[in-house]
Parts: structure tokens; C-alpha cells; sequence
């Protein structure tokens, strides 16, 4: 509205050949400059960044959404998709007749039960679940999709606009499983308060206060849950354009207005009042939010950092599942049942045991060098058992027969440790064999 106010309209021709007003505020001049998106935003990126930060006309904000977003040019890929599934039933259907009265019950677009606003709301969510099976119908896809209802004339606009959001933006990651991009703009999130704001960072710390209590929300509805619309409808502007990199902008200006009062604050009340403060915000946030310089290099370094990580992660759950799957050879099936000697050098029992219960058993083990080869060391303990080498030892004390004991159990389980670490390696080269 503020754009219609005392606006003098000049239009310049620019070198690219672009003809385009230079204060696009007229209903007129954004159509003009709607046609030529495409060509405007690969040769004037700066130009068409400044003129969306400054805001689109609510009159034509719907047509230039879909524009932005992508969604015009999806629906003309794919003419009746559309006007085809919307006339299929859903398995989500259920879940969104609940879901549907609770879904901006104030506004006057949904406040009439079963009114147009609530059909359109429901056919639209109802064939996206049919198009993207994986995701389906999930709670807070219902708050991004009436933000289009309410801005969007067209039902199919509506349709397309939102599909571009959910894939083209990647906002789909929000609702399938373990919530992927979540995670990730939290990673990023966190990081950067800690970069533009360390003072409340380590207040947040030090009350155990994680950026995902207060901004799951925020982040997953793009604001839509916890912003009046009119605030919405502007930041939406800016990210249809710029992206997900301007959800972390709004998000530190957020902080940034709220900092001296949480700083104040014990863990209740600043928990709240950070939850609550998007509700009293204007559309002043916007100018706040341009205020973080240099944001999107950062982000983008710490997306890569994140990335990395994952894929390190996903990589040692890989080979810990492999390890797991791999059988561990029973060594007591495989070998040939044996005499063994005892300190008198006397037989005392079946050599069929496992080579760490043997040992255990024998007592007064000899510590073992581990680069000596295993058989080596086993045909060695057994000529150190001997009568020949080893002389008859005197009567144990108690005391030292329990030294005797703990050291045998000790020594054991450094056997039991190597047999493990053996079987465990994969080289390349054959298996440990008996």
C-alpha cells in the first residue's frame, strides 16, 4: 500500500536492451516486469533483488509467486495433471479433514467450515499427497499451502506454486523421515548465531536453550505459524527469490530484536518470550534482516561443512553395518581336540576350548608379544608347560593366588582382545585360518 503513495514512475532502456520501470510500484509496471522475469533476473540479478526486497503489490502478488517460484512454468509442462488427480481419493485424506478447521481458523479465507477456502485448501494438499507418496500429508504442509490460498486466485496456481516450493526449494526435506533439511538449518543456524551474535549465544548455552525449541517453526512453515500475514507475505517475497539462505536473515534479525530482553531472562521466560516474539513483529524485520552481511558465504561454507559430515557418518554406518553382517568364525569348532599340560606336568583336560579360556584356565601366563605370530605363541605355551621347562613350583598362599588369578584373567583377555582384532580385519588378503 505504502508503494502507491506519492510514487513518481520513470522507465530507462538499459544497455541489455531491457526496457523497465525504475521504480516498479504500479500494478501495470510489475506485469511488464513480470514478462520479462527470465531475461530481467539473468542479466540484472541486483536490479531484480532490490526491487523484491522492496516488496510486491499485494494485488499482483499471487501472479508473481508463481512466476518466482517456478510454478508457471511447471503447470505448462504438465496441462490436466492436475484437474486428473484431483479427482482421485488419497490415503491422507483423514488426516487432512482434521488437520483443515485447525489451519488459520481466524482468517476469513478458512473461517467458514467447509467454505471455498477450506475445498481449496483440501484438493490441493490432497493431490500433492498423490504426486509425492514419500511425504504424503504431513502437519505444517497445511500452513504453507494457505499461505498460497491467500494470496493465489487460481486453485491450480496454488497447486504448481506449492509443488515448486516443495521440490524446487527443497521444502519437502521438512516433512519426510528423521527431517533432514531441519537438521541442517539448525546446524547452520546455530553456527551462525554463535558468528553474528555471541553474546546471546552463550546466554542460550548457558540456559540449555537449543535454537530448535524456539525455531523449528519457524524455520519448517517459513514463519507462516508464528508471524502475522501481512509480515509473512513480504518475507515470502524475498524467499521465493533469494531462497533458503533468507530464512537464517529473518531469523538473526529476530534474535537480534529480542537480544536485550533474553539476555534478562531465566530459562522459562526467555524460552517464551522468543516463541511468542514473531507475533508482535512488522514489516520493519525486513530492513533488520538486511543488516547481516557476508550471511550467504557463511551458509554456504557451513552447508558444505555439514554435508561432509554426513557423509562421513553415513559412511562408518555403512561399515559397521558390514562389520555386523560379517560371520565371526568359531574357532572351538575347528580345532582337533588335544591334550594339554598342567604345572605338574600332568594331562589336565581337552585343548578344545577356545584359545582364551585355555589359557585362563592354565594360569601364570606369560605376558604375550604381540608380534609374535599366534601359532608361535601357542606351540610356545605349550612347551613352557612342560616338565622339561618349567620346574615344580612351591605351594600358593592365599594372597598370592589371587595375584595369580586377577594376572591369568588379565592376560586372557589380551588373548580373547587379539583374537577379536584379528577375525575383525578386512585386508584384502585371506582370513585368519586355524
Amino acid at each position: 500500500r505504502k508503494y502507491a503513495q506519492d510514487t513518481e514512475y520513470s522507465w530507462s532502456t538499459h544497455s541489455d536492451g531491457i526496457t523497465c520501470p525504475d521504480n516498479l510500484q504500479g500494478l501495470d509496471e510489475w506485469r511488464i516486469f513480470l514478462s520479462t522475469w527470465t531475461d530481467l533476473v539473468e542479466k540484472q540479478p541486483a536490479k531484480a533483488k532490490k526491487l523484491v526486497r522492496q516488496g510486491i503489490p499485494h494485488e499482483i502478488r499471487g501472479e508473481a509467486w508463481k512466476v518466482i517460484s517456478g510454478g508457471q512454468e511447471l503447470a505448462a509442462k504438465n496441462p490436466g495433471v492436475y484437474e486428473i488427480l484431483v479427482t482421485k481419493s488419497s490415503p491422507s485424506e483423514s488426516s487432512l479433514l482434521k488437520d483443515i478447521n485447525r489451519t488459520y481458523p481466524t482468517n476469513k479465507h478458512f473461517r467458514l467450515k467447509e467454505g471455498k477456502g477450506q475445498k481449496v485448501l483440501f484438493n490441493v494438499l490432497k493431490v500433492y499427497s498423490l504426486m509425492d507418496p514419500e511425504v504424503g500429508y504431513c502437519q505444517g504442509m497445511s500452513f504453507l499451502c494457505g499461505m498460497l490460498v491467500c494470496n493465489q486466485a487460481s486453485e491450480t496456481d496454488v497447486f504448481w506454486t506449492l509443488s515448486c516450493l516443495m521440490r524446487n526449494f527443497s521444502l519437502r526435506e521438512f516433512f519426510v523421515e528423521q527431517l533432514p533439511l531441519l537438521q541442517e538449518m539448525m546446524f547452520i543456524f546455530t553456527r551462525l548465531i554463535n558468528a553474528y551474535m555471541p553474546a546471546i549465544a552463550s546466554h542460550l548455552e548457558q540456559l540449555g536453550i537449543e535454537p530448535l525449541f524456539f525455531s523449528a517453526d519457524w524455520f519448517s512453515t517459513i514463519f507462516t505459524y508464528s508471524m502475522p500475514m501481512e509480515v509473512v507475505a513480504r518475507v515470502w517475497d524475498v524467499f521465493l527469490f533469494e531462497g533458503q539462505d533468507y530464512l537464517f536473515r529473518v531469523s538473526l534479525a529476530i534474535l537480534k530484536l529480542s537480544e536485550d530482553d533474553v539476555l534478562r531472562l531465566p530459562f522459562d521466560s526467555a524460552l517464551t518470550y522468543l516463541k511468542n516474539k514473531p507475533h508482535s513483529l512488522d514489516v520493519s524485520i525486513i530492513e533488520e534482516a538486511d543488516k547481516f552481511g557476508g550471511l550467504e558465504v557463511l551458509a554456504g561454507q557451513l552447508r558444505e561443512q555439514y554435508k561432509r559430515r554426513m557423509a562421513n557418518k553415513e559412511r562408518e554406518t555403512e561399515e559397521a553395518k558390514r562389520g555386523e553382517d560379517t560371520p565371526v568364525r568359531d574357532l572351538s569348532r575347528s580345532v582337533e581336540p588335544t591334550k594339554s599340560v598342567d604345572n605338574r606336568g600332568e594331562c589336565s583336560g581337552n585343548r578344545s576350548a577356545p584359545v582364551s579360556r585355555r589359557c585362563s584356565e592354565q594360569g601364570d601366563v606369560e605376558p604375550m608379544v604381540r608380534s609374535t605370530p599366534i601359532h608361535k605363541r601357542c606351540s610356545d605355551l605349550a612347551a613352557s608347560r612342560s616338565p622339561r621347562a618349567s620346574p615344580r613350583r612351591h605351594r600358593m598362599t592365599n594372597s598370592e593366588s589371587s595375584e595369580h588369578n586377577t594376572e591369568t584373567k588379565q592376560q586372557g583377555n589380551t588373548v580373547r582382545n587379539l583374537f577379536e582384532r584379528v577375525l575383525g580385519q578386512d585386508t584384502g588378503t585371506k582370513r585368519f585360518t586355524q
